[in-house]
């Protein structure tokens, strides 16, 4: 632990690909995490090492991220979504879905303050990782679209 978070940059926009852990996990990972959890993993994750620090040590500050590309919303992948303010949420739908059966979301510790936010959430019918690293056209067999009925991941797929 921690997960790698991708940053890809496109004339179309930003987007981050996972974004991590929460900076609570550095002091208080049970806290956090649950007994549970910090109990099954070991978290090795200093300050200045989750996703708003690093944006900004890149002067790519957390506001001026437009799409946050989450593979899972296991808590390694997805609590530093926090810290990204503005960006729309791309998550598979099943993936969504599965955070709503208790034992499911209990096992892979889904914890909704992580990832129901205000902003806007997308949904994807197929595995959101193609939108990021495969660098491939897989991406535009997705289901998602905006008003301009391109896929989310069409104005970012092939780049990094």
């Amino acid at each position: 632990m921690p997960i790698p978070v991708y940053l890809i940059e496109h004339p179309k926009g930003r987007a981050l690909f996972d974004t991590g852990l929460h900076p609570d996990c550095q002091g208080d990972p049970a806290g956090r995490l649950g007994e549970r959890m910090a109990r099954l993993f070991r978290i090795g994750f200093a300050p200045g090492e989750e996703i708003s620090a690093r944006l900004e040590a890149m002067d790519r500050g957390p506001r001026k991220i437009d799409i946050v590309i989450n593979s899972r919303l296991h808590f390694d992948h997805v609590r530093g979504n926090a810290l990204i303010p503005n960006a729309t949420m791309l998550v598979q739908r099943r993936e969504w879905d599965a955070r709503m059966d208790p034992d499911l979301a209990h096992q892979h510790g889904f914890n909704p303050r992580d990832f129901d936010r205000p902003q806007q959430t997308v949904f994807s019918t197929v595995n959101t990782m193609c939108s990021a690293t495969a660098r491939s056209s897989a991406c535009r067999h997705t289901a998602i679209r905006r008003a301009t009925s391109r896929c989310v991941c069409d104005s970012m797929a092939g780049t990094s």
